[in-house]
This record gives C-alpha cells, structure tokens and sequence, in this order.
C-alpha cells in the first residue's frame, strides 16, 4: 500500500521559509516561522518567558505519564485502523509511543484543532464553550476549551486541576493562583470530578467558577450543561472573587496597577 503513495505537493505555508532561505535580499523578514529571531537567526528566550518557565517548573508536583510504549492494545488498534491489518509495514517498520495527552501539556495547533468538533456541537446545543474530562477515568476536569478552570468554594478555599502533563500550564493560571492567595483564599491543585462539580453546585458549598487563559483572562462559568442535564453555579453570572480578580489582573497587564510581582516589562 504504502509503495504507491505519491508524495505530497509542497505546503504553501511551510513553503516559506524555503523561499526565504533562496531570497538573496539581504533586508528580507521572515514571516512565516511563526517565532521571534534575531539579526543573528536564533530564537531567543525573553527573559518573561524564563521567569514563567521557573515557576511553573518549581510548582509542578507530578508527571503521571505512561512508559514510552503506552497501552500495547491501543497502539495495536491505532495501526490497526491507520494501515489496515493486511499491511507488511504494520509488523515491520511500524512502532506506536503514546503518552496520556500527547502534547497536552504544550501550546501546539494540534490542542485546538481537536477541540473544534466539541466545540460546534456545543455551540448547536446552545453552548460558549466544552470542558474536557481526562482521557483515562473520563471523570475528572481538566480545561475548559483551551482554558484553565478554577473552583471557588464557601470556605474560602480553591481548587484548580493539576498539571499531570495532560493540561497546559498557562502563565494566566499561575498568576491566578499568586492572586488568589494574596486575597486569603486557600488554592489547592487536586483533581476534581464532573459529578462533585455538580454536586457542589447544587449544594451551594461552590460559590464560583471561573476560566482563564490568554486571550479570555478571567471569565465565568455560568451553567453546565451536559447528557444529564444542567446545573447552575452560583447566581449563573459572574461572582465577586471572579469580577475582583479579573478587575487586578487586568490593571497590573495595563499598568493601571502597580505590579509587585516583576510580571511587565516596560518597553522603550
């Protein structure tokens, strides 16, 4: 089969950086690597992203992570499906690593892209955005899109998920955390469940949900809506902790805050 596969024509994207190598002007821009590089070609780390790589580092507590081999059954079954089960390549030159998310834990377009299939249906169902269960227990939050989640409850504790290498540790995450511990609050990173989720909800004890990410900063999460019906946090808008933290975040990014934690770098 894999003896009459012709081969792809080149990709007009990726295609670029090829036709920037061949362009012989000497004030040509790149604009198609997707990163930032110097005069000298090399993609340097700003010094924001080494501070943000260091905490994330020293507050990660566990790599729950497979051996390189994963489950035999499944890679047996992917092969199976990708080449079919008469192919001579499946038992020759054919291996399967497998990890619990894969690049999860990265910022890469394949995180998104898997994501745009739940997330119209969501949208046909009258939804904002899909939360994601992990892909082992299918029971325990993870993210919320491509967002972090955070659980505020009455006893002024918080819970987030922990980075287990299946969620992205996000900057906004850990600056969240830093926040909500200036404000008294108790922040716990601990799995939490889709069914105590609910259940805390209907009780009360959980007074708030909120998201965050990049592009997003800090927005609620209202309702839930799932096979089993619906549950409401709070009063299904945004909560007082959720709006307060929201309101510092967003006036320490635009300097209307003073930052005390070395977070912006002012530009010249």
């Amino acid at each position: 089969m894999l003896d009459d596969v012709t081969a792809a024509p080149p990709d007009p994207i990726l295609g670029l950086s090829a036709a920037f190598a061949d362009d012989p002007n000497p004030h040509k821009i790149n604009l198609g690597v997707g990163e930032y590089r110097d005069d000298d070609g090399s993609t340097p780390v700003l010094a924001s992203v080494r501070a943000a790589e260091t905490r994330v580092v020293a507050a990660t507590t566990t790599k729950r992570y497979l051996p390189i081999d994963g489950t035999p059954e499944y890679g047996r079954a992917v092969r199976s499906l990708l080449f079919g089960d008469d192919e001579p390549a499946l038992h020759q030159r054919c291996a399967t690593v497998q990890a619990p998310g894969g690049t999860g834990a990265a910022k890469t377009g394949g995180n998104y892209a898997a994501s745009l299939v739940p997330q119209a249906e969501g949208i046909e169902n009258g939804c904002d955005q899909v939360v994601f269960l992990d892909a082992v227990d299918k029971k325990w939050v993870e993210e919320l899109g491509g967002m972090n989640l955070f659980f505020v409850f009455d006893d002024g504790s918080v819970i987030t998920p922990p980075l287990t290498g299946t969620i992205l540790p996000g900057i906004t995450r850990e600056s969240l955390i830093q926040l909500l511990r200036e404000e008294g609050l108790k922040v716990r990173e601990e799995p939490y469940s889709i069914d105590q989720w609910r259940a805390d909800a209907t009780e009360g004890r959980l007074l708030e949900t909120m998201a965050c990410g990049t592009a997003a900063v800090v927005t609620p999460v209202g309702t839930v809506l799932g096979p089993d019906g619906e549950f409401t946090i709070g009063g299904g808008g945004i909560g007082q902790m959720t709006h307060k933290i929201r309101e510092k975040l967003v006036g320490i990014q635009k300097g209307a805050i003073e930052d005390t934690h070395g977070w912006t770098v002012t530009l010249d």
